[in-house]
């Protein structure tokens, strides 16, 4: 898939989000509904993915961006099944966070717990610069 298909459905997803809740869409990259929120020292992330293991999350982060991946996998894969309800996407999601100037992204901390994966980024101290004044 290219660049411009996946932004397109990126964008589509979102729009649909917004309108009627979330939706798995078979074949594309699902992204898990998160809370992104600041506190006076940090930044918290919360991504909601119920079912999904450690072994099968990768946060990771490039320039200012975290990208968060995994997979859901389905526990009835590999047996013959009829589904008369089908609200609990399985497969492939992502979500990407444009991180702020003052987030200290060699401090990211992240914990798994009750089906929701939180990432503490901690903000850079501010710094003060002295003015020095030149005689002349």
């Amino acid at each position: 898939m290219s660049e411009l298909d996946r932004d397109f459905w990126e964008t589509f997803n979102e729009m649909w989000e917004e309108l009627f809740g979330p939706k798995f869409v078979t074949g594309q990259v699902a992204r898990p509904p998160m809370n992104f929120l600041e506190l006076e020292d940090r930044f918290v992330a919360q991504i909601a993915v119920p079912g999904v293991s450690r072994e099968n999350l990768q946060v990771e982060v490039r320039g200012q961006i975290l990208l968060i991946r995994g997979i859901r996998m389905d526990p009835y894969e590999e047996e013959s099944r009829v589904y008369y309800a089908f609200e609990i996407g399985f497969g492939p999601f992502e979500r990407r966070i444009a991180l702020p100037e003052e987030a200290d992204i060699s401090r990211i901390t992240t914990v798994l717990r009750n089906g929701i994966l939180e990432i503490q980024i901690p903000k850079r101290p501010s710094r003060i610069v002295e003015v020095e004044v030149e005689e002349g």
